[in-house]
């Protein structure tokens, strides 16, 4: 028991390393993933297209994948994360502004 307990905390540690690397948390049928590109595909069932990935699975010896193609009939959940939008307006030259900036009090 003490062995799984140690794989999750190494797990969660190695998530929390890798986060701010990634633009998108995805979660399909309660499994997560990292990834800085992500497609759905279809409908019928979806097909969910994750390129430049992290694959939460303790299982795997390699958990950072190219591109990923998950099939699935279940829920589909699709974060942008916020870091990536600061980022994305550094890169830009903006900056966010503060409530006080905008008039707001």
């Amino acid at each position: 028991m003490e062995d799984r307990a140690d794989e999750i905390q190494s797990l969660q540690e190695e998530f929390n390393d890798v986060f701010d690397f990634f633009t998108y948390f995805v979660q399909v049928d309660e499994e997560v993933y990292l990834a800085n590109r992500v497609e759905v595909r279809g409908s019928s069932p979806p097909t969910v297209v994750l390129w430049d990935a992290w694959i939460w699975d303790e299982r795997r010896p390699h958990r950072f994948v190219s591109r990923a193609e998950l099939l699935t009939t279940g829920n589909i959940r699709i974060e942008r994360l916020a870091h990536a939008d600061e980022q994305q307006d550094a890169q830009e030259g903006m900056r966010p502004h503060s409530r006080s900036e905008l008039g707001h009090r």
